[in-house]
C-alpha cells in the first residue's frame, strides 16, 4: 500500500496472516508501479524488512524479488542481506523503468517495462548476483524469456529456475513445453546431463 506509514510492518503482517495458507512467499520490493517501494531495496531498510518477515514465516520458504535497475554496489549489498536473512532464493528481476534504446511510440508511458527489452538488464543482474553469492543462493531468472535459447542463457548466467510471463501472452501456453524440449537439446549438445550442471557456466559473458 503506497499510503502505508510502515511498509516493513505491512510485509510482516501479511506473512503472519498468510503463512498457513501458502507453499512459499515472495517479498517483492521491486515493483515500479508502487511509489517509493524500491527504496526498500537499500541494505538497512531491506535488512529490517526481511528480519520481520522471516520471524513470522514459520516453515514457509521466502524468496526476494528485486529490480533490474540496480548498480553493482546495490546488487552486492542485496546479495549480502539476502544471504544473512536466510531467504530461500532471489528472483531476478522485476520489470524495468529504463527505456534505453526502446523504439516505440509508447516509450514515454509510466510503469514497468517487460518483455524482450528487459532480457539483457535482468540477465546482467542475475549474473552479478551469482558471482556475489558464489552460486550458494538459488536464483530464479526472469525477464524477456521467449525461447529455449533465452531460458538457457538465464541458466548459464546463474539461474536454477526460469520464470516467464509476457511471452506466453503472445505465444500461448504451448511455449512452456517448447522451451523444455529445446533446453533438453541444448543441454545435450553441450554435454550436460541436467540443468544444474549448466547453472552459472556463462556468468562471465554478462559481467
Amino acid at each position: 500500500n503506497k499510503d502505508s506509514g510502515d511498509r516493513a510492518r505491512d510485509f510482516t503482517e501479511v506473512m503472519r496472516v498468510a503463512r498457513t495458507l501458502v507453499d512459499f512467499a515472495t517479498v517483492n520490493v521491486s515493483s515500479p508501479n508502487t511509489e517509493k517501494l524500491r527504496d526498500l531495496q537499500g541494505a538497512e531498510a531491506l535488512r529490517g524488512l526481511l528480519s520481520g518477515v522471516m520471524e513470522q514465516r514459520g516453515q514457509v520458504p521466502v524468496f526476494l524479488k528485486i529490480a533490474p535497475d540496480l548498480s553493482d554496489g546495490e546488487i552486492s549489498e542485496i546479495a549480502g542481506v539476502a544471504q544473512d536473512a536466510g531467504v530461500a532464493g532471489v528472483i531476478a528481476t522485476n520489470t524495468t523503468l529504463s527505456r534505453d534504446g526502446l523504439v516505440s511510440r509508447h516509450k514515454n508511458e509510466k510503469g514497468g517495462l517487460s518483455g524482450q527489452p528487459l532480457f539483457a538488464p535482468s540477465t546482467r543482474v542475475l549474473a552479478r548476483l551469482f558471482k556475489e553469492t558464489g552460486g550458494a543462493l538459488p536464483l530464479i531468472g526472469v525477464g524477456g524469456v521467449s525461447s529455449a535459447a533465452d531460458a538457457y542463457a538465464k541458466i548459464r548466467a546463474g539461474a536454477s529456475a526460469v520464470q516467464l510471463y509476457t511471452a506466453m501472452v503472445y505465444q500461448g501456453l504451448s511455449l512452456a513445453p517448447r522451451i523444455a524440449r529445446g533446453l533438453d537439446e541444448m543441454l545435450a549438445n553441450d554435454g550436460y546431463q541436467n540443468v544444474s550442471e549448466a547453472v552459472g557456466t556463462g556468468v562471465e559473458d554478462w559481467i
